[in-house]
């Protein structure tokens, strides 16, 4: 069951004793959203370090070194980078060219690399192909909201797959948002509703995220062009894994908590941690801090890893590491 932002209003509002319209629900979603950042991220972060990350095909270009990071990627960071190996067919847009088929990214466990990250200082030292054969990209750097591969691709083969973790959308009242009711196909379908943020016909920028755990994004900053008297949306590339039931918001906006179960009561605390501290109320504050302490204690007990012992290194059959030998032949 998805825990919204109007489970979370009713939450705060009935703990804190608030009334029904003060603060006013977007007020008391914004402090929410500062909860999020400044205590359940810090927490949840190195206790669940894949939570809330997905990834991102970025197609290589011939003579292109530089690649635009996720732009919805936490603080403008990455997780990791991968060379993938293979092609990927190119959708059909409605009336456009190209094949008939949905957008197929490159197949996972096929020539996947990890790329090491490099200084950007050093980055000259990698950037030309050596001799000027094609020599797949092998390390990356970042430059501000680019990533930087070495070498610079020769041929258009192969992907990037970037590795970050998503930036919450700004929570918003469920009014702002509708659901999936009938799914077409993977180009679009109808909603529940026509929300009033969406405005009139035309082309919008949407998230879909579906509705049950783990709440996974669908589609981030997708294009769609929006009909409000079917209501209905239809996406510029298809969206293979959107469901019925999926939420459909503006983009950078979520009506899903973006938090584990075991965090929802001391998001609820946290977020009358700021309210009472905006309101002056000292007393209550210092009461709420006290009781938010104990849930995350309680939390952390549950979300640190529960397997103690020391792992086995994991080591590729081809890594010169088995057998003493070189490069990717094992022994020699």
């Amino acid at each position: 069951m998805a825990w919204t932002t109007a489970d979370l209003l009713v939450s705060v509002r009935e703990r804190g004793r608030l009334s029904d319209t003060q603060p006013e629900s977007a007020e008391l979603l914004r402090f929410a959203d500062h909860a999020i950042a400044t205590t359940i991220l810090p927490l949840l972060r190195p206790l669940r370090e894949d939570y809330g990350t997905i990834t991102l095909d970025i197609p290589l270009v011939a003579g292109q070194s530089d690649y635009e990071a996720p732009t919805r990627a936490l603080n403008g960071t990455v997780e990791d980078v991968l060379f993938i190996e293979g092609t990927a067919a190119i959708p059909k847009i409605p009336g456009g060219d190209g094949p008939d088929v949905p957008a197929v990214p490159a197949v996972y466990g096929a020539h996947e690399r990890s790329m090491n990250q490099l200084p950007h200082s050093e980055v000259w030292r990698y950037r030309a192909c050596r001799d000027g054969y094609w020599t797949a990209p092998y390390a990356f750097a970042m430059r501000g909201p680019m990533i930087v591969v070495c070498p610079t691709p020769t041929q258009t083969t192969g992907f990037l797959r970037v590795r970050y973790m998503e930036r919450p959308g700004a929570l918003v009242t469920v009014d702002r948002a509708a659901r999936l009711a009938i799914f077409v196909d993977e180009w679009g379908g109808n909603l529940d509703s026509a929300p009033d943020a969406f405005g009139t016909d035309g082309d919008l920028s949407l998230d879909i995220r579906g509705a049950r755990p783990p709440f996974a994004p669908r589609g981030l900053d997708v294009s769609a062009e929006w009909s409000s008297g079917s209501p209905g949306v239809a996406f510029d590339l298809p969206l293979v894994e959107a469901q019925i039931g999926d939420w459909v918001t503006l983009a950078g906006e979520t009506v899903i908590v973006p938090v584990p179960e075991t965090l929802h009561a001391a998001l609820s605390t946290a977020t009358l941690v700021e309210v009472y501290q905006a309101l002056g109320h000292d007393s209550q504050r210092v009461a709420m801090r006290t009781q938010l302490g104990e849930e995350l204690s309680a939390a952390r007990q549950i979300l640190e890893p529960r397997v103690r012992g020391e792992g086995r290194p994991v080591i590729v059959r081809s890594s010169p590491l088995r057998g003493g030998g070189r490069g990717w032949g094992g022994r020699r």
